[in-house]
């Protein structure tokens, strides 16, 4: 499993801290989540149905917390996309604000976010995300 922390202060933060490198290692492992969770929904989308245990697939090898922001990150950045539904992006936006946007200093041009942003049929994710939410209910 890859235990790198998360990490989720800014670029600024991290340079002014000494802390670049524990920025890399968690963007890094942020794109190679993303990389999973688009290979596992490849495999376990059969045109018409997710198989419910591509989630346990890439929770083998990533926690739930970083699968779960990944998820958000992807979700909130594509919040006028109507294929994701209004509790998915309610979450999202929830998330994103709680964890991330209160060490985050907004650039008008880059978020870097945008390196592990899920590229995959957004209906498709949003089924994933609903697995995702679940599992992380079982856990609270």
């Amino acid at each position: 499993m890859n235990t790198t922390p998360m990490y989720y202060h800014d670029g600024v933060y991290a340079k002014e801290h000494g802390e670049i490198e524990s920025l890399r290692a968690s963007n890094i492992a942020n794109a190679h989540c993303r990389a999973a969770i688009e290979q596992a929904i490849s495999r376990s989308f059969d045109g018409c149905r997710l198989n419910r245990n591509c989630l346990d697939e890439v929770l083998a090898e990533y926690t739930l917390e970083r699968v779960l922001f990944v998820l958000s990150a992807t979700v909130d950045a594509k919040h006028w996309d109507g294929r994701f539904s209004r509790d998915n992006k309610a979450w999202a936006t929830d998330l994103q604000q709680r964890v991330w946007c209160p060490y985050h200093t907004p650039s008008p041009t880059f978020d870097p976010r945008d390196a592990f942003v899920v590229q995959t049929h957004p209906a498709v994710l949003d089924g994933f995300v609903n697995l995702a939410r679940q599992a992380a209910a079982k856990q609270q």
